[in-house]
C-alpha cells in the first residue's frame, strides 16, 4: 500500500510538472508552486518510509550531504538572498529524495518508468501540434509559460527528451516491432525539431555508449530496426517542417549547423565570456559563491558583450562553482563519481534486467550532464527532477544487504515539508490580500517593485526604506542603487544621489 502511495503521487506530480503550461523555470520564480508541492510530499514520503531500514552507505552519501550543506551555507551568506530560495529548495529537495530511496530497493521502479515513457509521449504530440501551429521556430513541447508568449524553451525540452529517450528504448527493446519504431521515431524527430546543437552532440554520445555496451549483441535484426527508426525520425522532421513551411518560416539546417544565423553571438561568443566570467566569479568568491542565483548580478562586471548577460553560465559546474562555491562544485562532482565507481564494481552481480536498467537510465544521465556543459536547464524542475530520479534507481539496483534506520534524513524530509508548507501558506494568502510578500522567505523583487511605485507616487522617503532593504538583501543589485539615487534627487540630495548613481555603474556597467 505503501509503495502504491509513493508511485501514484511522484506519477501525478511528475505529469503535472510536465504538462502545466505555466510552472516551469523555479530559479526566476514561476516554477515556485511546483517546489512547495514537492516539498511537502517528501514530508509524506519520509512518514511512509519511517520504519523501513537501508544499507549502510559512505561515500555518495557523504558527498551528497556535503553538496547539500555547503548550497545551504552558501544561501545563508549569500549577496542575493531575495532571488535564491527556490533554488536552494529544490536541490535540498532532489537530494533528500534520493537519500530516502537510493538505499534501499525500489520495487516501484518499473511502474514509474512506465508513466515517464507516457509523460514523454504526450509532451512530443504537444509538441508537434504547437510546431505547426504557432510561430516559435523551434519545438518546445510543454516548454513554456502561457501567460508570457516569450516565455518558450526549446533547449528546457531538448534536455527533456535527452533524458526520456534512453527509457522509452529500454522500455520499448524487448521487441523490435514496428509500432515501437514508429514512436521512436517520432520522439527523435521531435529531438530534431528542436534545433539544439548541443542536444544533438549529446545524443550522438549516448548512441556511442550504447553501440559499445552492446557491440557484441548487435545482429542483423537490430540494426535494420535501428535504421527503421533513423529513416521514420528524419520523415518525421521532414513531413512535419513541410506541412508547418505552409504558413510558417522553417529554420535553415545548413546555416544552423554551420552558426551562420542569428544565433552564432549566442551560441559561441556569449557562452564563452559566460564561462571566463564564472572562472572570475570563482576566484572572487572561492568559498561559498555569491549565492545561489546569482551569477546574473555577480557576472555583471565581467560582461564583455552589450546586451550578453544570462542567468547562468550555460556550465552546470561552473553554476555550482560561480554561485555556491568551489568545494560544493567538488562536492557535487565527487557524489556523482563515487555513485558511478560503486555501481561499476557492482554491476557484474547484477540480473539482466537491472543491469539494463543501470546502463540505459547511465546513458540518459550522461547525456543530460554533458548537454549541461554547454548548456543548463537544469532549472525545469522536471529536468532535475527525472535526473535525480534516475541516479535514485541506478543506486538502489547496486544496493546491497539493507541495515539500520536512518532517521535524520526522514526528519530532514518533514523539515522540509514545514518550509514548504508554510511558504505555501504565504503564497496563497498573497493572492487574497491578507499577507505581505515581505513574509516569504523569498521576496524576489518585492523591494524593488515597492521603490519603483513609490517613486511614481512621489514618496522618496519610501523609495529609500524599500531600496535599503532590497540592497540588504542584495547588495549587488545596481538598480537597487540606482532608484535609491533617484529617490535622493528627488529629496534634493544631489551628492548622495550621484554616489548611488556611481555604484550602480560600477555594479552594473
Amino acid at each position: 500500500m505503501k509503495n502504491k502511495l509513493i508511485v501514484l503521487g511522484l506519477s501525478a506530480f511528475y505529469l503535472f510538472a510536465l504538462m502545466n503550461p505555466v510552472f516551469k523555470k523555479y530559479d526566476y520564480g514561476a516554477g515556485f508552486p511546483l517546489l512547495i508541492l514537492f516539498g511537502i510530499m517528501l514530508g509524506v514520503f519520509g512518514v511512509l518510509l519511517w520504519k523501513k531500514r537501508e544499507e549502510k552507505a559512505v561515500w555518495d552519501k557523504l558527498f551528497l550531504l556535503l553538496f547539500m550543506g555547503l548550497y545551504a551555507l552558501s544561501f545563508v551568506f549569500s549577496k542575493t538572498q531575495n532571488l535564491g530560495f527556490p533554488e536552494l529548495l529544490a536541490f535540498l529537495s532532489v537530494g533528500t529524495f534520493y537519500l530516502l530511496f537510493a538505499y534501499r530497493k525500489i520495487e516501484w521502479k518499473w511502474g514509474f518508468l512506465r508513466v515517464v515513457g507516457l509523460g514523454a509521449i504526450l509532451a512530443v504530440v504537444l509538441g508537434f501540434v504547437l510546431y505547426v501551429s504557432k510561430a516559435e521556430v523551434r519545438m518546445v513541447g510543454p516548454f513554456f509559460n502561457t501567460w508570457y508568449r516569450s516565455h518558450q524553451w526549446p533547449n528546457g525540452f531538448a534536455l527533456f527528451l535527452i533524458l526520456i529517450w534512453p527509457v522509452l528504448l529500454l522500455l520499448l527493446k524487448e521487441k523490435f516491432k514496428t509500432g515501437k519504431a514508429i514512436i521512436l521515431g517520432l520522439v527523435l524527430s521531435a529531438l530534431l525539431l528542436s534545433y539544439s546543437r548541443g542536444a544533438l552532440i549529446a545524443f550522438g554520445g549516448q548512441i556511442v555508449l550504447l553501440g559499445v555496451y552492446y557491440w557484441r549483441s548487435i545482429d542483423k535484426k537490430l540494426l535494420v530496426w535501428a535504421v527503421t527508426v533513423a529513416l521514420l525520425a528524419v520523415f518525421f522532421f521532414s513531413f512535419t517542417n513541410y506541412v508547418r513551411g505552409m504558413k510558417y518560416a522553417v529554420v535553415d539546417v545548413v546555416e544552423k549547423a554551420g552558426f551562420e544565423n542569428a544565433e552564432s553571438l549566442t551560441s559561441k561568443t556569449e557562452r564563452v565570456d559566460f564561462w571566463k566570467g564564472a572562472i572570475a566569479i570563482i576566484k572572487e568568491e572561492p568559498l561559498l559563491g555569491y549565492g545561489p542565483f546569482s551569477f546574473r548580478y555577480a557576472y555583471n562586471p565581467h560582461q564583455t558583450t552589450f546586451l550578453g548577460t544570462s542567468d547562468h553560465p550555460h556550465n552546470i559546474f561552473l553554476k555550482i562553482g560561480a554561485e555556491n562555491g568551489l568545494p560544493a562544485m567538488l562536492a557535487f562532482l565527487g557524489f556523482l563519481i563515487s555513485g558511478f565507481v560503486l555501481i561499476v564494481r557492482r554491476f557484474k552481480g547484477l540480473e539482466k534486467g537491472d543491469r539494463d536498467l543501470v546502463v540505459f537510465l547511465g546513458v540518459a544521465v550522461a547525456g543530460a550532464i554533458a548537454h549541461n556543459l554547454i548548456d543548463y536547464n537544469f532549472n525545469f524542475f522536471v529536468n532535475l527532477l527525472l535526473l535525480f530520479v534516475f541516479l535514485t534507481f541506478m543506486r538502489s539496483a547496486v544496493v546491497g544487504k539493507e541495515g539500520g534506520k536512518c532517521y535524520g534524513i526522514k526528519f530532514l524530509a518533514i523539515l522540509l515539508a514545514v518550509i514548504a508548507l508554510y511558504e505555501g501558506v504565504i503564497f496563497g494568502l498573497s493572492y487574497t490580500g491578507r499577507a505581505d510578500l515581505t513574509q516569504y522567505l523569498y521576496p524576489r523583487l518585492y523591494y524593488i517593485a515597492g521603490a519603483q511605485v513609490d517613486i511614481e507616487n512621489g514618496d522618496y522617503n519610501g523609495a529609500i526604506e524599500n531600496a535599503n532593504t532590497e540592497i540588504e538583501l542584495n547588495p549587488i543589485d545596481g538598480e537597487a542603487h540606482y532608484l535609491r539615487g533617484v529617490a535622493k534627487f528627488g529629496l534634493g540630495d544631489k551628492d548622495a544621489a550621484v554616489a548611488d548613481f556611481a555604484k550602480a555603474i560600477e555594479l552594473d556597467p
